[in-house]
């Protein structure tokens, strides 16, 4: 038996013991241990998380057999260091940050050390009309929202009225923040950024769908906004011209981040814009997975060849084929959804 899984049978026997639960067990046996046990490895603590558990709140998994914290999903065994026994802090958890403000002619404008705020933005925050620069409600409100688009929120200091000409702001992730900085550590994890990591997804379902020998070409995923993604089914044209019974026709099975999976036809293949579009059967998720594609498509089109069954694709625990999509103001990302995207890239 290793050291991790004695120190798990010790915390579960005092859980069932005591009616803790696993945080508060492993709390309590650990300083009942740094007291008793000789040549026990110390683990270094952290000022704000004074019991040395990062912030996490570790909860027993029936599904895994393992204990994962409640707010990060992170699991305790992967998060401890194999040597040093340390746990970082929990990704949950609100960052705190700073940011400058400097009045900069008639406007403010907002710097922000640790590059939080993108190089895109000029930083300057807009005003309403007739009311005094260094009015503090508006100035609040103003750069409140400003720096809320980004994720942030103002913790202090308790601003004077009126503000001064240069202000230094304590601030504090949001909820969004919080959402940007998990979408993020998905890209990064998956080695995509934000713009193709649809891609993935996009070519699954439609290799999925030329699986059953369905014909699919014109596969495409475009880094819009929103995201999108398309393939085209039935038998390709050999070239762009028509035929002399007319133009020919195309039906395009679309993907749209706010929208899902739907179907797009075009009595004209060459024309810019289809004729129609309608949902695909028996589809209402967002990122359903590619096997439930391919049935709908099976369904809507009668095919030249008779198509075989799709293959079911077996995704990672917890895959959620319908995701929350991210706000529409053009700041916001979804977690969840990055997170169902990227199940489909190869690690």
């Amino acid at each position: 038996m290793t050291r991790d899984d004695s120190r798990k049978t010790q915390i579960r026997a005092r859980m069932a013991e005591t009616g803790e639960k696993y945080t508060e067990a492993a709390r309590a046996l650990d300083a009942e241990q740094a007291g008793t046990a000789p040549g026990l490895q110390i683990i270094t603590i952290e000022p704000t998380h004074p019991q040395g558990f990062g912030g996490h709140e570790f909860e027993y998994d029936p599904g895994s057999d393992v204990f994962r914290c409640a707010n990060c999903r992170g699991y305790e065994i992967a998060l401890r260091d194999p040597e040093t026994g340390q746990i970082p802090r929990c990704a949950a958890l609100p960052r705190l940050g700073a940011a400058t403000v400097t009045l900069d002619g008639v406007r403010w404008r907002i710097h922000t050390p640790d590059g939080s705020y993108p190089e895109t933005r000029t930083g300057m925050v807009s005003w309403r009309k007739g009311v005094p620069v260094n009015d503090r409600a508006c100035f609040l409100a103003s750069v409140g929202s400003e720096l809320d688009a980004y994720g942030w929120n103002i913790n202090g200091p308790d601003l004077p009225d009126p503000v001064p000409d240069t202000v230094d702001l304590e601030l504090i992730r949001n909820t969004r923040g919080l959402n940007l900085d998990e979408a993020q550590r998905l890209h990064d994890e998956a080695g995509v950024t934000w713009f193709h990591a649809h891609d993935a997804y996009i070519h699954a379902v439609a290799a999925t769908v030329a699986g059953t020998g369905v014909p699919v070409s014109d596969i495409c995923a475009d880094a819009n906004q929103p995201r999108d993604g398309w393939f085209t089914v039935g038998e390709p044209a050999e070239d762009d011209e028509d035929d002399e019974d007319g133009p020919l026709s195309a039906d395009v099975i679309a993907w749209r981040e706010d929208r899902g999976w739907y179907h797009v036809h075009y009595s004209d293949r060459n024309a810019a814009a289809g004729d129609y579009v309608s949902d695909l059967p028996g589809l209402t998720q967002l990122t359903p997975p590619p096997h439930e594609v391919a049935f709908a498509v099976l369904e809507a089109f009668t095919f030249a060849t008779q198509p075989v069954a799709p293959t079911i694709w077996e995704g990672p625990d917890g895959y959620d084929p319908d995701p929350a999509p991210a706000d529409d103001d053009g700041f916001s990302v979804s977690a969840a959804l990055e997170r169902s995207l990227l199940a489909y890239v190869k690690r």
